[in-house]
């Protein structure tokens, strides 16, 4: 079972629409700010829904356990990516400060409100991985997700087997098909800005084979926060 009897009951009984996060899209709350693809409109939707998890009535969030286990061995790395690049980027403003300065200039940009940013952020992915619901992994689930693999059926495929996305995939699954049963109607949204996994490279939506999959359970994929929110109607 992925969810405990008692978590199950509490989901269906409130009705709320459901998230289900993987390790990519949690671990984008805490990534270095000063890259590309780290968005402002995303981590205000990220914000919005913690929000409304943690409200207890208007979202369910459920993490399965390859996604804590994951955050565990690969948390550190992402801080200390995120530590380094506002280092870089604080160094780099105080030279241009510097040299702005001997030509003239009398206002200097000021970083120090990034000093304790990382800080902040963890504090905010420990929030929400204290409001997420634990999907444990079945003997079923591992057994599945080793024939997804066995088979190259997404998000494995020929040359990259991808298994622990195959276990993920295959844990969500599951809690969809047990709220499914137990007669959850409420939107089930999945998330993972791990687009490479589950996109199609040709028409940039869903794999095909992962869209019957999610089709029979009525579960919608989304690539971020942004497009979670807007899915799950919040």
């Amino acid at each position: 079972m992925g969810l405990a009897s008692t978590d199950l009951a509490a989901v269906v009984a409130r009705g709320a629409p459901v998230l289900l996060a993987d390790t990519c899209v949690m671990l984008d709350l805490i990534r270095d700010v000063t890259r590309k693809d780290v968005q402002a409109h995303n981590l205000v939707a990220a914000s919005a829904l913690l929000n409304a998890a943690e409200n207890g009535n208007d979202l369910t969030v459920i993490v399965a356990d390859q996604v804590r286990t994951e955050l565990v061995n690969n948390q550190y790395g992402v801080e200390e990516e995120a530590r380094s690049g506002l280092t870089k980027f604080r160094e780099q403003v105080n030279r241009i400060n510097q040299v702005a300065t001997h030509f003239g200039a009398v206002t200097a940009i000021d970083t120090t409100h990034l000093a304790d940013h990382v800080a902040r952020t963890i504090a905010v992915l420990e929030r929400w991985t204290k409001v997420a619901i634990a999907a444990q992994t079945s003997p079923d689930v591992e057994c599945r997700a080793i024939r997804r693999v066995v088979q190259a059926l997404a998000p494995s495929r020929k040359g990259k087997e991808s298994a622990k996305d195959c276990l993920l995939v295959e844990s969500y699954l599951e809690v969809a098909s047990e709220l499914r049963a137990a007669g959850f109607i409420g939107r089930i949204v999945f998330t993972s800005s791990n687009t490479d996994e589950y996109l199609d490279v040709g028409t940039k939506t869903l794999h095909a084979q992962l869209q019957a999959d999610f089709g029979v359970r009525a579960i919608d994929y989304a690539p971020n926060f942004g497009a979670a929110k807007h899915s799950l109607g919040l």
